[in-house]
């Protein structure tokens, strides 16, 4: 099965040595792609809280924001999707592994976090039945009651940035009555 995830590094709690660790990543994908820049968030998170962007010229300047997040959870580092930018971040959602609905976050203005805490802003957005397909997928074997899936489009194809498996945000306001009721009825399976 192909599933597009981009590039990703995950580097353990207390680990000393990450900035050589995280240099040689940044080495190994600069020979093999275009990628520039890169995003650093804890692997535990939520609402966008310590995640930021980076790029390899200011790697030892990040060092603190590197040092708060390793002194409390694993890192997760994953190439930068310029295109984040332009269309945003669309999230899909299922339940008892059908689709109900989705999302589009479009980031703020000099953002990067697709997240309404920090000015994003959500729109209703009605995927094709290709784009549905591709979400689910990141779900095929999994069989969740519940998932959302946030991917951003980069070179017309599809990537990951997070898979939401436990207590994700399902924006349930968008067509309210309906969502709700299968949720539940997700719940109840």
């Amino acid at each position: 099965m192909n599933l597009n995830i981009g590039e990703v590094l995950i580097i353990n709690k207390k680990t000393t040595n990450y900035i050589d660790i995280i240099n040689e990543f940044i080495i190994k994908i600069e020979k093999n792609s275009l990628y520039i820049n890169f995003v650093a968030k804890p692997a535990i998170g939520l609402g966008g809280k310590n995640v930021f962007k980076f790029s390899k010229s200011d790697l030892i300047e990040k060092k603190p924001l590197f040092d708060e997040i390793l002194n409390n959870w694993d890192l997760v580092i994953q190439t930068f999707f310029p295109d984040i930018n332009s269309e945003g971040e669309l999230s899909f959602f299922f339940f008892s592994n059908h689709y109900s609905h989705a999302i589009m976050k479009k980031p703020a203005i000099n953002s990067i976090l697709a997240h309404q805490l920090y000015g994003a802003k959500n729109i209703s957005y009605f995927p094709s039945l290709e784009e549905i397909k591709e979400a689910k997928k990141f779900i095929d074997h999994l069989n969740p009651n519940y998932a959302r899936i946030d991917l951003v489009r980069h070179n017309g194809k599809l990537y990951l940035v997070e898979l939401e498996l436990i207590e994700p945000y399902l924006y349930l306001n968008e067509n309210m009555t309906e969502n709700i009721s299968a949720f539940c009825k997700s719940l109840m399976n």
